[in-house]
C-alpha cells in the first residue's frame, strides 16, 4: 500500500490519482487527510518510526528541514522533457545541493495592483518609465507602496529590488539551489540596491509604509502602485467598486534594465524517507504529469505550476502573476533558515529608509549577525580600514 498525507484541499485530487493508480498496478493508494501546518510535524515525529507516509504534501521551506531530519528523500525519474514543462523556478523551490526532493503544485508571488485612475491603463515597461509616470501625482498620492518600513522589519516585499542589482539573501545557483556558504546582503550589489532604495524614499516615491498602512491607502484610492500578492484581490476588488476606481496588475517592471525578480513560494508533493518502490512510481509517472497537475490545480490564493493548468489561467488580473512566478527565484529553503535571519535583513533595510542610516553599514552589521546565526565563517577584516 501507498501512503499519501495530504490537506483538504488536495486530498480529493490525490484520491482520485491513487483510484487510477490502484486499477493500472493493482496497489492500494490510501490518503489520509491532515491539517496542513500539522502535516509538517506529524512528519518529523514519525522519522524514528515506520508510521511516516510514503508521500506528504508541504511547503517548500520546509525542504531543507526535512532533509537535514532524513524525512524525505529525493525525487528521480522525471525525464528532463516533463521537468521543463512546470513553471520553472517552482520546480526549483525543491531541489537543494542539485537534487530534487518534491514536486509542485502551487505557488504564490507577488506583483504591482495598479490604480489606472491614477497612472492610466499602459503598464510601464522600465521602472524609470513608472517613475516619470508618478511625477505627476499630487502630494498626497503615494507612487509606490512597498512594505518594509514604519518600523517594521520586513525584507520579503524589497527583495526584487535586491535581484536586480543582482543580490541575493544568500548565495543562489540555479540548478543547484541555496547554499549557507555566504550572507549576500553586505556585497556590492545589495549595498547599491539598498542605496537605490533611499534614493527613492528620499526622492518621495517610496514612503516607509508598514504593510498594513499601505493596503489601508491602496484601499482608499491614495496609492498609485501596491507590491502584493494575489490574496488581497476580493478586498481590492471590493474597494476599488465602492470608491469608484479601477485597478490592474502588472509585474515590477526591469530597473536599469535588469529583471526585477520577486521571490516565489510553492507547495508540493514530498517523497518520504520510507517510500517504496511503488510510491515513488505513483510520484514520478503519476502526480509529476500534466494531467495530474490539472486535477490538482490549486484555489486562488495559489496558482498552477505545470503549464498545463497555468495555460487555463485568465483574467487581466491573475495572468500577470504567472509572469511574476516565471521570472522568481524561490525563497530559501535551507535547514538554517530562520525568522531571525529575516528579522536581520529586515532590521537593516528598514533602518535605512526609516531612519536614513547608512545602507553598507547597517546591510554589513546585518550580515555579520547573519553569518553567526548560520554558523558561516566571518571574512577577514579589511586591513585598509
Amino acid at each position: 500500500m501507498v501512503t499519501v498525507w495530504a490537506d483538504e484541499a488536495t486530498a480529493g485530487a490525490l484520491e482520485a490519482l491513487g483510484t487510477d493508480f490502484t486499477t493500472r498496478r493493482g496497489i492500494a493508494v490510501e490518503v489520509v487527510t491532515k491539517p496542513f501546518p500539522a502535516i509538517r510535524s506529524d512528519v518529523l515525529g514519525a522519522v524514528t518510526g515506520d508510521a511516516g507516509p510514503d508521500l506528504f504534501v508541504g511547503a517548500h521551506a520546509w525542504t531543507g528541514e526535512l532533509l537535514a531530519a532524513r524525512a524525505i528523500v529525493p525525487v528521480r525519474g522525471i525525464p528532463q522533457t516533463r521537468q521543463a514543462e512546470f513553471i520553472q523556478p517552482a520546480l526549483e523551490a525543491f531541489r537543494l545541493d542539485g537534487t530534487l526532493y518534491g514536486v509542485p503544485y502551487g505557488a504564490e508571488s507577488i506583483a504591482l495592483w495598479v490604480n489606472v485612475e491614477l497612472v492610466g491603463p499602459n503598464p510601464p515597461e522600465t521602472f524609470e518609465q513608472l517613475l516619470d509616470g508618478c511625477d505627476g501625482l499630487s502630494v498626497e498620492t503615494v507612487c509606490l507602496a512597498v512594505a518594509g518600513g514604519a518600523g517594521i522589519p520586513e525584507a520579503y516585499y524589497q527583495y526584487p529590488f535586491l535581484s536586480a542589482f543582482g543580490g541575493s539573501i544568500l548565495r543562489y545557483e540555479p540548478g543547484v539551489g541555496y547554499l549557507a556558504d555566504r550572507a549576500g546582503i553586505d556585497e556590492p550589489e545589495a549595498i547599491d540596491a539598498s542605496i537605490y532604495l533611499a534614493a527613492l524614499d528620499r526622492g518621495d516615491y517610496l514612503p516607509p509604509l508598514d504593510y498594513v498602512t499601505a493596503k489601508q491607502r491602496f484601499l482608499e484610492g491614495e496609492v498609485a502602485y501596491w507590491l502584493t500578492g494575489f490574496w488581497e484581490a476580493d478586498e481590492i476588488e471590493t474597494a476599488a467598486e465602492s470608491r469608484g476606481f479601477s485597478v490592474r496588475v502588472t509585474p515590477v517592471p526591469p530597473i536599469n534594465g535588469v529583471a526585477a525578480r520577486p521571490f516565489i513560494d510553492a507547495i508540493g508533493v514530498f517523497l518520504g524517507a520510507n517510500a517504496s518502490t511503488s510510491a515513488k512510481i505513483f510520484m514520478t509517472d503519476w502526480i509529476a504529469t500534466g494531467e495530474a497537475m490539472l486535477s490538482l490545480t490549486p484555489a486562488p490564493p495559489l496558482f498552477p505550476t505545470h503549464e498545463q493548468p497555468a495555460g487555463r489561467v485568465t483574467g487581466p488580473l491573475r495572468i500577470p502573476f504567472l509572469e511574476a512566478m516565471r521570472r522568481a527565484v524561490p525563497t530559501p529553503n535551507l535547514a538554517a533558515m530562520s525568522d531571525d535571519v529575516w528579522t536581520a535583513w529586515g532590521s537593516a533595510l528598514t533602518a535605512i529608509r526609516d531612519e536614513g542610516a547608512d545602507p553598507e553599514t547597517a546591510l554589513r552589521d546585518a550580515a555579520t549577525l547573519i553569518r553567526t546565526i548560520l554558523g558561516i565563517t566571518q571574512p577577514e577584516p579589511d586591513n585598509d580600514e
